[in-house]
C-alpha cells in the first residue's frame, strides 16, 4: 500500500507515489516467479490515475486498486444532493467524537433536545471489524 503525502503539492506527491509503485512492481517482477503484483495506492489528483495507467501496460495495472481522494470527495458531494445527510453519516461512521457538551447533557430530558442528546451520544460510538465465532451460526 502506497500513500501520497496529502500536505505536499498534488502533482509532485502523486508523481512520487506513482514512481514508488512502479519501482515496487518492477522489483517484485524481477525477484519473483509470480509476475502479478497487486498495488493499493492513494492518489490526490484524478488525472494522476491516467498517468499511472499509461506508464505501465494494462496487464500490469489490471489488479491494482487506486483510491483518489479528490474523486471520492466529489462523489460524496454529488451523492449528498440525492441523499441529504449522507456525508454526515459517513463521517460519523469513520470517526468518533468526544462526549456531549454539558449544555446538551443537562437538557437531555427536554423533548426538544432529546434527539440532539441521542445524536451526540451516538457520535461517541466506534465501529470495529471482528470475526464472529462459528458458534453463532444458525
Amino acid at each position: 500500500m502506497i500513500l501520497s503525502n496529502k500536505h505536499g503539492c498534488d502533482d509532485q506527491a502523486d508523481t512520487q507515489t506513482i514512481l514508488q509503485a512502479m519501482v515496487v512492481k518492477n522489483y517484485l517482477k524481477a525477484n519473483q516467479t509470480k509476475k502479478e503484483t497487486k498495488v493499493l495506492m492513494q492518489l490526490l489528483n484524478p488525472s494522476s490515475i491516467t498517468h499511472y495507467e499509461l506508464s505501465l501496460n494494462s496487464e500490469e495495472t489490471k489488479n491494482d486498486q487506486i483510491l483518489c481522494i479528490e474523486s471520492m470527495k466529489l462523489s460524496l458531494i454529488a451523492k449528498s444532493c440525492l441523499c441529504p445527510g449522507l456525508v454526515v453519516l459517513i463521517c460519523n461512521l469513520i470517526k468518533s467524537s468526544i462526549d456531549c457538551p454539558k449544555e446538551i447533557e443537562n437538557q437531555r430530558n427536554d423533548p426538544n433536545f432529546r434527539w440532539l442528546y441521542e445524536y451526540c451520544c451516538g457520535k461517541g460510538n466506534e465501529i470495529y471489524r471482528v470475526e464472529i465465532p462459528g458458534s453463532y451460526c444458525g
